[in-house]
């Protein structure tokens, strides 16, 4: 959290009306995030292991994407923007990564090939919404999945 300065908006029509002050949450704020590994070692030079990775959503403050819209008081079929202390959050985020790798041992010399894949859940992460007219609001995501082959040697 900050403090800060920010716009007030009239609710039925969005325009600025004034300014005020007061604690807002800072934009790359996530509330709780929670990572784990665990790894084994298989016989044969086989290693095995997963990372999970959870996180709260950040505030949509519209500092790097979208701005908290909500239909207008009025009735009709527009979007306002919400004052900064009361912002909605982008949904929480929850991914896994795998990795995989052998390896092989000749004397002093060892070689390891490996497989890591991030994001090997294929899972989308919200990063912003688009309003559309008609009180239509979508979420605006990417399923990031990285696979990376990899050699290492060690002597």
């Amino acid at each position: 959290m900050r403090w800060r300065t920010y716009d007030r908006y009239d609710p039925e029509r969005g325009k600025v009306i004034g300014e005020a002050s007061g604690w807002v949450p800072f934009a790359f704020d996530q509330t709780h995030v929670a990572n784990a590994a665990l790894g084994y070692t298989f016989p044969g030079g086989w290693r095995a292991g997963v990372a999970l990775h959870f996180n709260t959503g950040r505030p949509e403050s519209g500092q790097l994407t979208s701005r908290t819209m909500v239909p207008g008081a009025g009735g009709g079929s527009s979007w306002v923007r919400v004052e900064e202390p009361h912002l909605a959050r982008l949904p929480p985020f929850f991914r896994a990564d795998a990795r995989v790798s052998k390896t092989w041992s000749f004397g002093d010399f060892k070689l390891e090939a490996s497989l890591d894949v991030l994001n090997a859940t294929v899972s989308t992460e919200v990063v912003s919404y688009e309003y559309e007219p008609g009180l239509v609001r979508r979420p605006t995501g990417v399923p990031l999945v990285l696979p990376v082959l990899g050699v290492k040697g060690s002597y």
